[in-house]
């Protein structure tokens, strides 16, 4: 009698070594990946699976959606009665099935809906996937709040049986958290089934062992043939959790935080009395340390609240006096039987604090920086560093101790107008500055060399009303053929879309270099992309280390273009991004990713450009840059 959110998958039977041959261990391997993303129910799309995966979702705990095998075409009746009887009789004792599904998307023999309550004794619902049938709306990849007299505007349960199609880096991910509210929110809304779980593709021994996934053809999933998550598992998982934090997708805990957190159970039966919490503090290492991760400086229990399921309540950390000195509050929660539903984290001081400490503002001693312009090219110098700055205001070039390194051309808008109008020179301390003036979009551009080597950029463009833009900030060129790794404090490890923000959190990360296409190669996370609320970033280089640290909150830091599949039958179609040109940038705004059918803004107000006030607005920015070590 109690109501039921559906959070589900699509799954087939598939190993790249096996095919369509599986074992029980693959069953209970695939069960625990599909609860570790918080969901609790999974839809056998197209045909029965294997009796053993049906008891280990039993044993584990899942909803099933038992399909009988049709896809576009259905069996006759003479041919389908006996496969209902046997399909039915088979699997009729096991609690976990709730729905049988005759055939998908037309392959539904409306002659064999009777047949199912004949060997069931529950009469558990028929449903046609991809259907509106039995008072469940199943329909397939609608637009978001579709539609007129259905849908979000009909009078029938919402349930699509496959939704936000996982193809490529869109991967299921993206959009979702538009979805999910929009069905939370609705007295008709029960869930979805995201396609799919796994990318299907298998070994061809006839191509030298490599993963054949037929260009996009092959199913596109949440993880990859062997199980490899891609960056929509993380995000699935932070969505789907049970536990949801209102305030967990913050970047920074405000000045008035006392250490309480607003906190709703989202599950359907289960008091959050069950569920374990701990905090714990975090001090990062520099840009300067070698280290990855983090150190924990002091942790604790939160007493669990009791907090009925679909209820609101409020967890009380008791956090050390001192707890604004260090870096980070990280927040876990752990369900009764051990498994994390998720961790969050809150940066506790701004980008600025951070900043000043690793970049110094002045240097020790008597040491300056000097400059002179000739030819219209300003020439800064302090210590090993030279810096030219070109008639534009952009960087033409750098030295680090003779060594040349080929940053250049920025930063110069990825949209908008900029006409350079003055540029000027002058000694400000041990500081030597240049300054450039615009009309048009850009209105500043200030270069500081400080006698410690450290390049300081300021910078402010105001953007004006009119339509809305894919990208708002700057960019600069830096060959993809030198770069070997980055080491970030920020969210990580993945790349992020406009849509898919979730899954991210704080820490130290290290990536080696890689240019995976997302579906056709899968050694994640893949290294090219936006990467959200950057504080600090070493780029590794073939030429010197690039230290980059802003002192302004909530920039993407953009690495590179990622490589889309050109494999054959592999394009990308709707989740095609146009990057913004460059190679390195710094934006206020990024783009969002469509899902195979349908473009970004098809899936919700995240999916959408990037509106501005209807008056304009004024963004700017602090970056230093240090060159080599």
């Amino acid at each position: 009698g109690s109501p039921v959110r559906i959070r589900g998958v699509n799954r087939h039977s598939f190993w790249p070594t096996t095919g369509r041959t599986t074992n029980r261990a693959l069953s209970v391997s695939d069960a625990l990946l599909i609860k570790e993303m918080n969901m609790n129910a999974v839809r056998m799309s197209h045909y029965p699976p294997d009796a053993h995966f049906l008891d280990v979702a039993d044993s584990l705990g899942l909803f099933v959606l038992d399909e009988l095998t049709g896809w576009q075409a259905f069996v006759s009746t003479p041919i389908g009665k006996p496969l209902v009887r046997e399909l039915v009789i088979r699997d009729v004792n096991h609690p976990s099935i709730i729905f049988w599904d005759n055939g998908n998307e037309g392959g539904f023999n409306t002659e064999l809906d009777a047949d199912y309550a004949l060997w069931d004794p529950q009469a558990r619902t028929v449903l046609h996937p991809w259907q509106n049938f039995n008072g469940v709306n199943t329909a397939h990849y609608e637009p978001y709040l579709c539609c007129t007299n259905a849908w979000f505007g009909g009078d029938d349960l919402i349930m699509p049986t496959e939704f936000l199609h996982a193809l490529y880096d869109g991967g299921g991910g993206a959009g979702l958290d538009d979805w999910w509210k929009a069905l939370v929110a609705h007295p008709l809304g029960v869930g979805g089934f995201i396609w799919a779980f796994a990318d299907e593709g298998i070994v061809r021994a006839d191509q030298g062992g490599t993963i054949d996934v037929a260009g996009n053809r092959a199913p596109d999933g949440l993880v990859g043939p062997y199980r490899e998550k891609e960056g929509s598992f993380y995000t699935v998982k932070k969505v789907w959790s049970p536990v949801h934090i209102p305030w967990g997708d913050q970047h920074r805990l405000p000045a008035s935080f006392t250490g309480a957190l607003r906190v709703e159970n989202r599950y359907d039966f289960t008091d959050l009395r069950t569920v374990r919490f701990a905090w714990r503090l975090m001090d990062f290492p520099s840009p300067t340390a070698t280290a990855m991760g983090h150190t924990v400086a002091s942790s604790g229990a939160v007493a669990s609240p009791a907090v009925p399921p679909r209820g609101v309540g409020t967890l009380q950390l008791a956090l050390p006096a001192d707890w604004r000195r260090h870096d980070a509050l990280a927040l876990t929660a752990t369900d009764q039987y051990g498994r994390e539903l998720y961790t969050w984290t809150w940066m506790t001081k701004d980008a600025a604090a951070v900043a000043t400490a690793i970049a110094p503002v002045t240097a020790a001693g008597s040491a300056r920086a000097t400059g002179e312009m000739a030819n219209g090219v300003i020439t800064m110098r302090a210590g090993g560093t030279e810096v030219r700055i070109d008639s534009l205001g952009r960087l033409q070039r750098v030295r680090s101790n003779g060594q040349a390194v080929s940053l250049r051309d920025g930063p110069r808008l990825v949209t908008g107008t900029a006409t350079a109008a003055t540029l000027t020179q002058r000694v400000d301390g041990t500081d030597f500055v240049v300054e450039a003036r615009y009309t048009g979009e850009l209105q500043r551009v200030e270069w500081r060399l400080q006698a410690n080597g450290w390049l300081k950029l300021s910078y402010a463009y105001r953007v004006r009303s009119g339509p809305p833009r894919e990208y708002l900030g700057v960019t600069f060129d830096y060959p993809d053929s030198l770069v070997t790794g980055m080491r970030w404090l920020g969210r990580g490890p993945y790349r992020v879309w406009k849509n898919r923000p979730g899954g991210v959190e704080f820490d130290v990360w290290h990536k080696a270099y890689n240019d995976v296409a997302t579906g056709t190669g899968w050694n994640y996370p893949e290294f090219k992309g936006f990467h959200k609320n950057l504080y600090w970033a070493t780029i590794e280089t073939r030429e010197v280390p690039i230290t980059i640290v802003t002192a302004t909150n909530d920039l993407f830091l953009r690495v590179l273009t990622p490589r889309e599949p050109t494999e054959v039958g592999a394009e990308p179609r709707s989740t095609h991004v146009a990057f913004p040109p460059g190679d390195l940038s710094f934006l206020h705004g990024i783009s969002a990713i469509g899902t195979k059918f349908d473009g970004a803004t098809s899936h919700g107000p995240s999916g959408q450009p990037n509106y501005v006030p209807r008056l304009g607005k004024t963004y700017d920015a602090t970056i230093w840059f240090k060159f080599g070590r």
